[in-house]
């Protein structure tokens, strides 16, 4: 099993034909075709079906697939660690994060990196875990600054705890529940939520509470659609405190403020167990951090007053 075959499937899977494939690679069809027949060979297996569509994956592929993501990941990371060390940085750094860390401390956190490495660009990830999770078990990403993921199994990650916060129900200003002091006064209202179906969110509250669950539920892979539909509708979402903050000044929402005790959520740094991060990541978190600690010590009324919603666990 040799680079260039796992190479060559990848392509094909995300290109959907070998010519897709070659265009992306920089190779000739013929080639690509030779990468996957002798990969066949060596594995004794089908791995591709021509299709007047376009190419195929067999179950067995499928199956090798993610394996072919991480070496390739692996390597490609190896060889950025080779460069970090020599001087020479370059090409990317991929990461998920949460909205509301982008948005307090994402800015300074660049800016302390850039200075050291002027030559790496980045490629950022709203932390949404149907977009960010799967990136993170196939070695796309780096890591995330995010909430731990209850449905990626413990063994799989590593968790650096940061911070914890709370959570609030969200509103656009003037809604009709607006008063409301109970989650029972919320059930008929629809929710939006920045999370997966399998994944029930902030929602176990209305269960132990003994309460109905709300009229509906939506699922949003995106807080800015999140809040462009708070902000017209008479939905209902929760967000983590810290995002209350920043958002409701500005986009005229606001907190409804409830008897009911929110459960507040751990905010750390997830990689995958047993593989350190980068020199050039492992900087990334350290310019983070620094960025976490200046913001409290000296950052502004309103990022302060941000801070204020959180404790940190660093």
């Amino acid at each position: 099993m040799k680079l260039h075959h796992l190479r060559a499937l990848v392509a094909v899977a995300d290109e959907g034909s070998m010519r897709g494939a070659a265009r992306s690679l920089d190779l000739t069809v013929a080639s690509i075709g030779a990468s996957i027949r002798q990969f066949e060979a060596e594995t004794e297996l089908c791995l591709i079906q021509r299709t007047s569509r376009g190419a195929m994956l067999t179950e067995a592929a499928r199956t090798l697939l993610p394996h072919a993501r991480i070496v390739i990941a692996q390597l490609k990371h190896a060889q950025e660690d080779v460069d970090a060390m020599r001087g020479t940085a370059s090409g990317w750094l991929s990461f998920g994060v949460t909205p509301w860390v982008a948005q307090a401390f994402l800015p300074q956190a660049i800016v302390r990196f850039q200075a050291k490495y002027p030559d790496i660009h980045f490629q950022i990830f709203e932390g949404h875990p149907a977009i960010v999770n799967p990136r993170l078990r196939d070695g796309t990403i780096s890591f995330i600054i995010g909430r731990r993921a209850p449905n990626i199994a413990g063994s799989e990650i590593s968790f650096r705890p940061v911070c914890l916060c709370g959570y609030g129900i969200v509103a656009r200003l003037g809604h009709p529940g607006a008063d409301g002091r109970s989650l029972a006064d919320l059930c008929d209202f629809d929710f939006l939520l920045c999370t997966d179906p399998d994944v029930q969110g902030q929602l176990p509250i209305f269960v132990r509470n003994n309460l109905p669950m709300p009229k509906a539920i939506h699922y949003v892979h995106s807080i800015s659609v999140v809040v462009y539909m708070l902000q017209r509708s008479n939905m209902l979402s929760i967000f983590p405190w810290p995002l209350i903050e920043i958002e409701a000044k500005h986009k005229n929402l606001c907190a409804i403020s409830v008897r009911e005790q929110i459960d507040e959520q751990e905010i750390g740094i997830v990689t995958r167990a047993g593989h350190p991060l980068g020199v050039a990541a492992s900087f990334f978190i350290d310019c983070l951090v620094d960025a976490i600690h200046e913001t409290v010590e000296k950052g502004s009324s309103e990022t302060r007053r941000l801070m204020q919603a959180v404790d940190l666990l660093l």
